[in-house]
Protein backbone atom coordinates (compact mmCIF):
# COMPACT_ATOMS: atom_id res chain seq x y z
CA UNK A 1 0.00 0.00 0.00
CA UNK A 2 1.05 3.43 -1.01
CA UNK A 3 1.87 5.38 1.90
CA UNK A 4 0.94 9.60 1.58
CA UNK A 5 4.21 11.91 2.19
CA UNK A 6 5.16 14.82 0.83
CA UNK A 7 6.16 13.66 -2.62
CA UNK A 8 2.95 12.06 -3.53
CA UNK A 9 0.44 14.10 -1.28
CA UNK A 10 -0.81 15.80 -5.02
CA UNK A 11 -0.70 12.71 -6.88
CA UNK A 12 -3.16 11.56 -4.08
CA UNK A 13 -5.75 14.45 -4.10
CA UNK A 14 -5.40 14.65 -8.12
CA UNK A 15 -6.39 11.05 -8.37
CA UNK A 16 -9.45 11.36 -5.75
CA UNK A 17 -9.98 14.34 -7.68
CA UNK A 18 -10.49 13.12 -11.38
CA UNK A 19 -12.15 10.23 -9.74
CA UNK A 20 -15.07 12.35 -8.82
CA UNK A 21 -14.16 13.02 -5.00
CA UNK A 22 -13.22 16.96 -5.66
CA UNK A 23 -16.14 18.33 -3.62
CA UNK A 24 -15.04 15.85 -0.74
CA UNK A 25 -12.78 17.53 2.09
CA UNK A 26 -8.85 17.21 1.81
CA UNK A 27 -8.78 14.11 4.24
CA UNK A 28 -11.65 12.03 2.61
CA UNK A 29 -9.33 12.34 -0.54
CA UNK A 30 -6.39 11.02 1.10
CA UNK A 31 -8.15 8.48 2.78
CA UNK A 32 -10.14 6.89 -0.24
CA UNK A 33 -7.16 7.14 -2.53
CA UNK A 34 -5.08 4.69 0.23
CA UNK A 35 -7.91 3.09 1.31
CA UNK A 36 -11.14 1.91 -1.48
CA UNK A 37 -9.03 3.85 -4.34
CA UNK A 38 -6.15 1.64 -4.33
CA UNK A 39 -8.29 -1.14 -5.21
CA UNK A 40 -9.31 0.85 -8.16
CA UNK A 41 -5.73 1.60 -9.08
CA UNK A 42 -4.06 -1.68 -8.70
CA UNK A 43 -7.15 -3.14 -11.37
CA UNK A 44 -6.24 -0.19 -13.26
CA UNK A 45 -2.60 -0.59 -13.33
CA UNK A 46 -2.73 -4.70 -13.63
CA UNK A 47 -5.62 -5.58 -15.46
CA UNK A 48 -6.17 -2.39 -18.13
CA UNK A 49 -9.74 -1.47 -16.30
CA UNK A 50 -11.50 1.48 -17.46
CA UNK A 51 -13.19 3.33 -14.94
CA UNK A 52 -16.33 3.87 -16.43
CA UNK A 53 -18.11 5.29 -13.65
CA UNK A 54 -15.01 8.21 -12.46
CA UNK A 55 -16.25 11.71 -13.52
CA UNK A 56 -13.11 11.81 -15.68
CA UNK A 57 -11.96 7.88 -16.36
CA UNK A 58 -8.95 8.96 -18.98
CA UNK A 59 -7.70 11.18 -16.42
CA UNK A 60 -8.22 8.90 -13.29
CA UNK A 61 -6.04 6.03 -15.37
CA UNK A 62 -3.10 8.83 -15.84
CA UNK A 63 -4.03 9.76 -12.05
CA UNK A 64 -3.95 6.00 -10.86
CA UNK A 65 -0.55 5.34 -12.75
CA UNK A 66 1.03 8.34 -11.21
CA UNK A 67 -0.13 8.02 -7.66
CA UNK A 68 0.82 4.30 -7.57
CA UNK A 69 3.61 4.32 -9.60
CA UNK A 70 5.40 7.12 -9.05
CA UNK A 71 8.84 6.49 -10.08
CA UNK A 72 7.65 5.53 -13.75
CA UNK A 73 5.14 8.59 -14.27
CA UNK A 74 5.89 11.91 -13.85
CA UNK A 75 2.25 13.34 -13.03
CA UNK A 76 1.06 17.14 -13.36
CA UNK A 77 -1.52 17.88 -10.70
CA UNK A 78 -3.78 21.04 -10.82
CA UNK A 79 -4.69 23.31 -8.40
CA UNK A 80 -7.89 24.98 -9.79
CA UNK A 81 -9.64 28.55 -8.99
CA UNK A 82 -12.98 28.16 -7.65
CA UNK A 83 -14.86 31.45 -10.09
CA UNK A 84 -11.70 33.09 -9.19
CA UNK A 85 -13.26 36.27 -10.61
CA UNK A 86 -15.98 36.19 -7.30
CA UNK A 87 -12.70 35.12 -5.28
CA UNK A 88 -10.73 38.91 -6.18
CA UNK A 89 -13.98 40.57 -5.66
CA UNK A 90 -14.40 38.87 -2.12
CA UNK A 91 -10.61 39.92 -1.42
CA UNK A 92 -11.14 43.65 -2.76
CA UNK A 93 -14.44 44.63 -0.21
CA UNK A 94 -14.36 42.20 2.13
CA UNK A 95 -17.69 40.53 1.30
CA UNK A 96 -17.26 37.39 4.21
CA UNK A 97 -20.59 35.76 2.59
CA UNK A 98 -18.81 35.14 -1.22
CA UNK A 99 -15.42 34.53 0.30
CA UNK A 100 -16.45 31.74 2.29
CA UNK A 101 -18.92 30.33 -0.93
CA UNK A 102 -15.38 30.09 -3.13
CA UNK A 103 -12.83 29.02 -0.47
CA UNK A 104 -11.07 31.88 0.17
CA UNK A 105 -11.56 31.87 3.92
CA UNK A 106 -9.61 29.71 6.96
CA UNK A 107 -9.97 26.15 6.73
CA UNK A 108 -8.74 22.83 7.88
CA UNK A 109 -7.92 19.65 5.96
CA UNK A 110 -10.95 18.20 7.36
CA UNK A 111 -13.64 20.28 6.31
CA UNK A 112 -15.29 19.77 2.83
CA UNK A 113 -15.07 22.89 0.21
CA UNK A 114 -17.56 24.99 -0.53
CA UNK A 115 -19.58 24.74 -3.92
CA UNK A 116 -20.88 28.59 -4.96
CA UNK A 117 -23.03 27.14 -7.69
CA UNK A 118 -24.27 24.36 -5.43
CA UNK A 119 -25.34 27.26 -3.03
CA UNK A 120 -26.63 29.28 -5.59
CA UNK A 121 -28.97 26.39 -6.53
CA UNK A 122 -30.00 25.79 -3.32
CA UNK A 123 -31.08 29.14 -3.18
CA UNK A 124 -33.16 29.49 -6.15
CA UNK A 125 -34.99 26.37 -4.91
CA UNK A 126 -36.09 27.80 -2.00
CA UNK A 127 -37.17 30.97 -3.61
CA UNK A 128 -39.12 29.04 -6.08
CA UNK A 129 -40.74 26.41 -3.46
CA UNK A 130 -42.38 29.23 -2.33
CA UNK A 131 -44.02 30.25 -5.31
CA UNK A 132 -44.68 26.72 -6.04
CA UNK A 133 -43.30 26.67 -9.71
CA UNK A 134 -42.50 22.96 -8.96
CA UNK A 135 -41.06 21.93 -12.88
CA UNK A 136 -38.23 24.37 -12.63
CA UNK A 137 -37.73 23.34 -8.79
CA UNK A 138 -37.24 19.59 -10.06
CA UNK A 139 -35.26 20.95 -12.60
CA UNK A 140 -32.85 22.47 -9.53
CA UNK A 141 -33.45 18.87 -7.78
CA UNK A 142 -32.46 16.75 -10.84
CA UNK A 143 -29.30 14.69 -11.31
CA UNK A 144 -29.20 15.60 -14.49
CA UNK A 145 -28.79 18.80 -14.20
CA UNK A 146 -26.13 17.76 -11.16
CA UNK A 147 -29.18 19.06 -8.76
CA UNK A 148 -29.26 22.38 -10.09
CA UNK A 149 -25.57 22.91 -10.07
CA UNK A 150 -25.30 22.83 -14.10
CA UNK A 151 -27.92 25.37 -14.14
CA UNK A 152 -26.35 27.82 -11.90
CA UNK A 153 -22.82 27.61 -12.82
CA UNK A 154 -22.54 29.57 -15.83
CA UNK A 155 -24.80 32.16 -14.98
CA UNK A 156 -22.21 32.85 -11.51
CA UNK A 157 -19.62 32.87 -13.57
CA UNK A 158 -20.17 35.35 -15.92
CA UNK A 159 -21.79 37.31 -13.32
CA UNK A 160 -18.44 37.16 -11.88
CA UNK A 161 -16.85 38.72 -14.91
CA UNK A 162 -19.44 41.30 -14.93
CA UNK A 163 -22.25 40.13 -17.27
CA UNK A 164 -25.87 41.62 -16.15
CA UNK A 165 -28.45 40.11 -14.66
CA UNK A 166 -30.73 39.09 -18.30
CA UNK A 167 -27.24 37.74 -19.25
CA UNK A 168 -27.16 35.75 -16.27
CA UNK A 169 -30.66 34.48 -17.25
CA UNK A 170 -29.99 33.29 -20.54
CA UNK A 171 -27.28 31.41 -19.64
CA UNK A 172 -29.51 29.50 -16.88
CA UNK A 173 -32.05 28.78 -18.86
CA UNK A 174 -30.01 27.58 -22.36
CA UNK A 175 -28.52 25.47 -19.88
CA UNK A 176 -31.47 23.25 -19.99
CA UNK A 177 -33.14 21.01 -22.45
CA UNK A 178 -35.57 22.30 -25.24
CA UNK A 179 -38.32 20.63 -23.33
CA UNK A 180 -37.55 21.85 -20.09
CA UNK A 181 -36.55 25.76 -21.35
CA UNK A 182 -40.13 25.39 -23.29
CA UNK A 183 -41.94 24.34 -19.69
CA UNK A 184 -39.96 27.03 -17.80
CA UNK A 185 -40.68 29.88 -20.32
CA UNK A 186 -43.97 30.83 -18.61
CA UNK A 187 -42.11 31.95 -15.13
CA UNK A 188 -39.19 33.24 -16.97
CA UNK A 189 -39.77 36.85 -14.44
CA UNK A 190 -39.87 34.27 -11.67
CA UNK A 191 -36.68 32.54 -12.44
CA UNK A 192 -34.89 36.10 -12.98
CA UNK A 193 -35.88 37.13 -9.82
CA UNK A 194 -34.88 33.25 -7.58
CA UNK A 195 -31.81 33.56 -9.34
CA UNK A 196 -30.79 37.74 -8.93
CA UNK A 197 -31.11 37.01 -5.04
CA UNK A 198 -29.12 34.17 -5.29
CA UNK A 199 -26.49 35.57 -7.24
CA UNK A 200 -26.83 38.78 -4.62
CA UNK A 201 -26.53 36.46 -1.52
CA UNK A 202 -23.50 34.06 -2.99
CA UNK A 203 -21.93 37.10 -5.37
CA UNK A 204 -22.61 40.02 -3.87
CA UNK A 205 -19.15 41.08 -4.24
CA UNK A 206 -18.49 40.86 -7.99
CA UNK A 207 -21.78 42.65 -8.32
CA UNK A 208 -21.16 45.59 -6.11
CA UNK A 209 -17.14 45.62 -8.00
CA UNK A 210 -18.92 45.80 -11.52
CA UNK A 211 -21.43 48.58 -10.36
CA UNK A 212 -18.36 50.94 -9.61
CA UNK A 213 -16.06 50.01 -12.08
CA UNK A 214 -18.59 50.59 -14.98
CA UNK A 215 -19.67 54.18 -12.86
CA UNK A 216 -15.93 55.50 -12.51
CA UNK A 217 -14.11 53.93 -15.59
CA UNK A 218 -16.30 52.48 -18.39
CA UNK A 219 -17.82 54.47 -21.31
CA UNK A 220 -16.62 57.72 -21.18
CA UNK A 221 -12.69 57.54 -21.65
CA UNK A 222 -9.96 55.78 -22.04
CA UNK A 223 -9.52 54.05 -18.80
CA UNK A 224 -6.01 52.80 -16.95
CA UNK A 225 -5.19 50.97 -13.99
CA UNK A 226 -2.11 49.25 -12.46
CA UNK A 227 -1.83 46.02 -11.07
CA UNK A 228 -0.67 44.66 -7.94
CA UNK A 229 2.87 44.05 -9.22
CA UNK A 230 2.87 47.07 -11.23
CA UNK A 231 1.96 46.43 -14.58
CA UNK A 232 -0.45 49.34 -15.99
CA UNK A 233 -3.51 48.15 -18.02
CA UNK A 234 -5.13 50.56 -20.42
CA UNK A 235 -8.59 49.78 -22.18
CA UNK A 236 -9.35 51.73 -25.17
CA UNK A 237 -12.43 50.05 -26.86
CA UNK A 238 -11.68 50.90 -30.27
CA UNK A 239 -14.38 50.51 -33.42
CA UNK A 240 -13.33 49.12 -36.47
CA UNK A 241 -10.98 51.47 -38.36
CA UNK A 242 -11.58 53.64 -35.17
CA UNK A 243 -14.63 55.20 -37.84
CA UNK A 244 -17.27 56.99 -36.06
CA UNK A 245 -20.38 55.63 -36.15
CA UNK A 246 -24.27 56.44 -35.56
CA UNK A 247 -26.66 54.74 -32.60
CA UNK A 248 -29.26 53.26 -34.62
CA UNK A 249 -32.66 54.61 -32.87
CA UNK A 250 -31.12 57.51 -31.26
CA UNK A 251 -29.83 61.15 -31.64
CA UNK A 252 -26.82 60.03 -29.89
CA UNK A 253 -23.82 58.93 -30.92
CA UNK A 254 -22.41 55.01 -29.83
CA UNK A 255 -18.95 56.49 -30.71
CA UNK A 256 -16.97 59.08 -29.39
CA UNK A 257 -15.38 60.83 -31.97
CA UNK A 258 -12.33 59.78 -30.65
CA UNK A 259 -13.26 56.30 -31.63
CA UNK A 260 -14.08 54.78 -28.73
CA UNK A 261 -16.77 52.27 -28.30
CA UNK A 262 -18.63 53.38 -25.31
CA UNK A 263 -20.40 50.04 -24.95
CA UNK A 264 -17.49 47.87 -25.47
CA UNK A 265 -15.40 50.44 -22.97
CA UNK A 266 -18.58 50.00 -20.70
CA UNK A 267 -18.97 46.12 -21.12
CA UNK A 268 -15.36 45.51 -20.85
CA UNK A 269 -14.15 46.97 -18.41
CA UNK A 270 -15.44 44.59 -15.50
CA UNK A 271 -13.53 41.43 -17.12
CA UNK A 272 -10.50 43.02 -17.95
CA UNK A 273 -10.11 44.28 -14.58
CA UNK A 274 -10.25 40.90 -13.20
CA UNK A 275 -8.32 39.09 -16.06
CA UNK A 276 -5.23 41.82 -14.83
CA UNK A 277 -6.03 40.18 -11.13
CA UNK A 278 -6.11 36.97 -12.21
CA UNK A 279 -2.69 37.85 -14.61
CA UNK A 280 -1.08 39.82 -11.31
CA UNK A 281 -1.28 36.82 -9.05
CA UNK A 282 -0.42 34.06 -11.24
CA UNK A 283 2.66 36.30 -12.07
CA UNK A 284 3.52 36.47 -8.55
CA UNK A 285 2.99 33.20 -7.81
CA UNK A 286 5.58 31.89 -10.85
CA UNK A 287 8.31 34.84 -9.30
CA UNK A 288 7.84 33.86 -5.98
CA UNK A 289 7.67 29.67 -5.95
CA UNK A 290 10.59 29.34 -8.09
CA UNK A 291 8.50 25.72 -9.63
CA UNK A 292 8.27 24.74 -13.46
CA UNK A 293 4.01 25.56 -13.78
CA UNK A 294 1.82 24.61 -16.15
CA UNK A 295 -1.50 27.00 -16.51
CA UNK A 296 -4.68 26.92 -17.96
CA UNK A 297 -5.75 30.15 -16.94
CA UNK A 298 -7.08 29.79 -14.01
CA UNK A 299 -5.80 26.52 -13.11
CA UNK A 300 -2.08 26.19 -11.82
CA UNK A 301 -0.42 22.52 -12.51
CA UNK A 302 3.06 21.33 -11.41
CA UNK A 303 4.95 17.85 -10.71
CA UNK A 304 3.10 15.97 -7.61
CA UNK A 305 6.24 15.88 -5.24
CA UNK A 306 5.67 20.27 -5.79
CA UNK A 307 2.20 20.19 -5.22
CA UNK A 308 2.24 21.36 -1.51
CA UNK A 309 4.56 24.15 -2.29
CA UNK A 310 2.45 25.37 -5.09
CA UNK A 311 -0.73 25.46 -3.16
CA UNK A 312 0.85 27.16 -0.38
CA UNK A 313 2.21 30.38 -2.77
CA UNK A 314 -1.09 30.56 -4.04
CA UNK A 315 -2.67 30.72 -0.66
CA UNK A 316 -0.18 33.58 0.42
CA UNK A 317 0.09 35.78 -3.01
CA UNK A 318 -3.94 35.71 -3.17
CA UNK A 319 -3.83 37.28 0.40
CA UNK A 320 -0.53 39.80 0.38
CA UNK A 321 -1.45 40.85 -3.36
CA UNK A 322 -5.06 40.75 -4.18
CA UNK A 323 -5.53 44.15 -5.03
CA UNK A 324 -5.47 46.69 -8.51
CA UNK A 325 -4.98 50.25 -7.94
CA UNK A 326 -7.11 52.78 -10.23
CA UNK A 327 -4.51 55.10 -11.97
Amino acid sequence: MTNINSKNIGAAIHFANMYGLDKKSMQDRLDWATGPGKEIALKIINEGYYPAEADKPFQTITAAHGFYNSTEWDLVCHVDGTCNGLQHGAALVGHRKTAEAVNCTAATRHDAPQDVYGLAAETMRNELSKLRINCVVYMLSNERYGNGRKLTKKPVMVTGYGASLDTALLNFMEAMTDADRAKAEQYKDDIKHALQLALQAHAGAIVEITKQLRYSLGGTVPASWIAADGFKVTQRARTKDNEKMDWIGGSQDRTRKDGIDEQAQKTGIAPNFVHTMDASHLREVVRSSDLDIAAVHDSIGVRSEEFTKLYHAIRKRSTEAPITLVD
